[in-house]
């Protein structure tokens, strides 16, 4: 039982190290690819993180339009944000030259 344990201790640990955060920082710029990937969304933030150059979504993605939403929001009213993107290869936007990391979740900080 106790190996168990150890073992799923072990896969939470390796699928989080897959994530990285951003800090904190203003969105640069947002773009949408009507004909590629059926709809891919991507962005790059003023403080780009160390792998994460900027981010993707899929169109397919269950939470697409709501999260597309909170971008447009944040960017309009210069809103700070943290990405969590997926910095492993399998998840790299292959319609990029630097690395584009798939959203994982995305926080907004309110201005002060």
């Amino acid at each position: 039982m106790k190996n168990l344990f150890f073992c799923v201790l072990g896969l939470i640990s390796l699928n989080l190290s897959a994530l990285e955060q951003s800090t904190y920082t203003t969105i640069k710029s947002m773009q949408v690819y009507p004909d590629y990937g059926g709809g891919d969304f991507t962005l790059t933030l003023n403080t780009p993180a160390a792998k994460c150059k900027g981010y993707w979504i899929s169109k397919d993605s269950p939470a697409y339009d709501t999260t597309v939403s909170i971008l447009l929001a944040a960017y309009h009213t210069d809103a700070k944000v943290s990405v969590f993107g997926h910095n492993d290869d399998a998840s790299k936007w292959v319609g990029a030259t630097t690395h584009f990391c798939k959203v994982y979740t995305i926080a907004l900080e309110k201005g002060r």
